[in-house]
């Protein structure tokens, strides 16, 4: 099946809307700490003194209820998460053409919505009860058959994602604090637009995939080694042109570090 790339495009803008939204209301009060703590990049590690840990959630007395959605009838996904704290993650060991998983909530029910848009995509909204930010535990397994987009917006928590066996060309995340880890495909190329405000982000990128970074915002004085080249506003490994499987890192806020690792 093949992602309607017309239709991320024409949704973008909404992805758009809820990563600025979170990491404006949420970064603000860490902004006089940016910047007097500017992160500095020495062989594609970011190191800063600020702690970017996030009290774990206990989910022992939540409430829960399962996931599950069959996707043979659609023509792509457009995943959409927005949690005001909680724990996500995401993988791509769903059997079959199909979408399931488990969502536990500590305040008002965490809502699940699912619809088919005009161009047989698969839609899915997945959005905190209540504004208290008593917390979610999002755990969706993603089906290898099925490619899409993913938009997250995150409040504060954690994120885990491992794109490992998934197509996904668009990857979208915005978070407030704590931590974010993502595992890139190793078969598929992905643009992702990674903002993690006073938190910390955890890349890791498969041997041989070409990479481009460009560094929005908070990152200062990028050295990433050898094996990348500066080539206009980006920093580029030098298989970048030749890769079969790419990916575009367009880096924001990232106050707690930047860790990109090469994993076989």
């Amino acid at each position: 099946m093949l992602f309607n790339m017309k239709k991320a495009k024409n949704s973008q803008g909404n992805a758009l809307v809820i990563i600025l939204a979170v990491v404006a209301v949420l970064v603000v009060g860490y902004i006089l700490v940016s910047r007097f703590v500017v992160p500095s990049i020495v062989g594609k590690v970011v190191n800063t003194v600020i702690d970017t840990s996030v009290t774990s959630l206990n989910f022992d007395s939540a409430k829960s209820y399962p996931v599950s959605q069959d996707l043979s009838n659609n023509k792509g996904m457009v995943l959409q998460i927005s949690s005001n704290r909680g724990e996500i993650s995401l993988d791509g060991r769903s059997q079959g053409d199909i979408l399931t998983g488990e969502i536990k909530y500590l305040g008002e029910k965490t809502t699940f919505d699912y619809q088919t848009d005009q161009d047989e995509a698969a839609i899915f909204n997945i959005k905190s009860g209540d504004q208290s930010g008593a917390g979610e535990n999002i755990i969706l397994h993603l089906s290898q058959l099925t490619n899409g987009r993913i938009d997250i917006g995150l409040g504060a928590g954690s994120v885990d994602i491992d794109l490992t066996d998934l197509d996904i060309p668009i990857l979208n995340i915005g978070a407030g604090a704590g931590v974010l880890d993502v595992t890139f495909s190793k078969n598929a190329s992905t643009i992702a637009n990674l903002a993690a405000g006073a938190g910390k982000l955890n890349l890791s990128i498969y041997k041989g995939t070409g990479v481009k970074i460009r560094l929005t915002q908070g990152i200062s004085n990028a050295n990433f080694g050898d094996a990348y080249e500066k080539v206009g506003d980006a920093y580029q490994t030098k298989n970048y042109s030749d890769a079969k499987v790419k990916v575009e890192l367009n880096i924001g806020q990232a106050v707690g570090g930047l860790n990109i690792q090469e994993i076989e």
